[in-house]
């Protein structure tokens, strides 16, 4: 079963990992890709191009050390952007900082890319809605 406890910590604290220049996946509970050079270097030139909003849930299961592992995409909007490959790369490299589950239990996983910043706050809220409409439909 998904904990809603993670899931509400990412939605409340803001980490509905964004794709938002430069990407950069950090903040109290999650560390991952950090800003690159190349920026959005992990969404697709499609998205960046006609400065799209997008999401991918992942749904993962918690390894050791804080690590996610076993991620698979449980939803991806819109579709046609690379939204889910672009999350499944940077799910490689995401770390659970705090309030990790036990080895083994599933984490619900929400990936905001967002064009700019000043839409990050909106893009993020709507990534934790999608995030949580998955976690209820999984269980």
């Amino acid at each position: 079963m998904v904990s809603r406890a993670v899931l509400a910590v990412l939605a409340a604290s803001g980490l509905a990992l964004c794709g938002c220049i430069p990407e950069k996946v950090a903040g109290e509970n999650w560390g991952g890709p950090a800003a690159s050079p190349s920026d959005q270097q992990f969404t697709s030139r499609k998205a960046v191009f006609n400065h799209v909003e997008g999401a991918a849930i992942l749904v993962c299961i918690q390894a050791p050390e804080g690590r996610i592992t076993g991620c698979r995409v449980e939803l991806e909007t819109p579709a046609g952007y690379g939204f889910a490959d672009s999350a499944l790369r940077m799910a490689d490299q995401m770390v659970i900082r705090s309030h990790q589950l036990p080895v083994g239990e599933t984490v619900v996983v929400p990936v905001s890319f967002c064009p700019s910043a000043r839409q990050k706050p909106a893009c993020e809220a709507r990534s934790a809605a999608l995030a949580e409409q998955v976690r209820a439909k999984i269980g």
